[in-house]
């Protein structure tokens, strides 16, 4: 078997536009890296969704679970499609939820939404609801009741 020193690190790389770059390369302490040189226990604390989001008073009678997604540079908040219309593509986040009793829960997420300030919440259907901020970022709730 081959000595520490002789082993090359596992690299594995992400296509970023035209190029391709690591992406959580093995160090030789065999600590995991992300790409910004973020230790794999500060990314993990980062992407904890221990941030309070919203507060929802859904009125489902029942405790369903929450799909948080985002996009960017949205045309609307929703109606005809059941959603925002346009933009980037959606992109899933963690998120947790409490519940206060069968018809209101907490949404809390990651640290990135709680900077952004305080959202407005708008009721798409009694499953989908929209928050937006005053900059280009809005947030895609739906609520998920297993019967």
């Amino acid at each position: 078997m081959a000595n520490q020193a002789e082993l090359i690190p596992f690299v594995m790389r992400v296509r970023v536009g035209d190029e391709y770059i690591p992406h959580a390369p093995l160090t030789t302490a065999s600590q995991v890296l992300m790409p910004d040189d973020t230790t794999l226990e500060d990314y993990i604390a980062m992407t904890e969704p221990s941030e309070l989001l919203c507060q929802i008073q859904h009125n489902l009678n029942g405790y369903p679970n929450v799909l948080l997604l985002e996009r960017r540079y949205t045309a609307g908040t929703g109606g005809a499609g059941d959603g925002p219309a346009g933009g980037e593509e959606l992109t899933q986040y963690p998120c947790r939820q409490t519940y206060q009793d069968a018809n209101n829960l907490t949404v809390y997420t990651v640290k990135k939404f709680a900077e952004l300030g305080t959202p407005t919440i708008n009721k798409i259907s009694d499953y989908v609801y929209t928050l937006t901020y005053s900059g280009a970022d809005s947030l895609y709730i739906k609520l998920l009741l297993n019967i």
